[in-house]
């Protein structure tokens, strides 16, 4: 109706699943997670709140996205709200990622080849602006930590990204 959404069961949450899964079994899920954000991102979509607790997976490994009580929309660009997923994506999932930030990059570089250049250009300067926020964070707790390991697979994967891809 108007003033109601009625929901189904959507699934366990990719923060779970992750936790739960073996490194090889988490780095697919991760990847695909990346690949359905980018999909949102190619239709003209952005979610909001992409964190691991806000994703959800379904028994049939479907991704879904949940959690749309704010609209960034209303105050940045559709480039800056993107970017803004990509960031909040990272600095919310890498921590429950079980293998390397090498790989961390090599998935969310494939997700942002697709990006559009305003969004990668967008994420560069935020990046660059979040020097300081890594350089405190990776001295402190886990969780700190995670925030500089995002900031750091974020930098990789767009130098990633930015590179004009070589015929094997």
């Amino acid at each position: 109706g108007r003033q109601e959404l009625l929901l189904s069961d959507l699934g366990t949450t990719l923060a779970l699943r992750l936790r739960k899964a073996d490194p090889d079994s988490a780095q697919r899920l991760f990847a695909r997670t990346v690949a359905a954000l980018a999909d949102a991102h190619q239709r003209g979509a952005y979610l909001g709140q992409p964190q691991a607790r806000n994703v959800v997976v379904d028994e049939e490994d479907r991704i879904g996205f949940i959690d749309f009580e704010e609209d960034p929309g209303e105050v940045m660009s559709l480039a800056q709200a993107q970017c803004r997923d990509w960031l909040l994506f990272a600095s919310g999932t890498v921590r429950h990622l079980p293998f390397s930030d090498a790989r961390v990059s090599e998935a969310l570089a494939m997700g942002l080849a697709r990006a559009d250049p305003a969004v990668r250009s967008a994420l560069a300067h935020n990046l660059r602006r979040l020097g300081w926020v890594r350089a405190i964070s990776s001295r402190l707790g886990r969780r700190a930590r995670g925030m500089a390991s995002a900031i750091d697979a974020l930098g990789a994967a767009l130098n990633h990204a930015a590179q004009p891809l070589t015929p094997e």
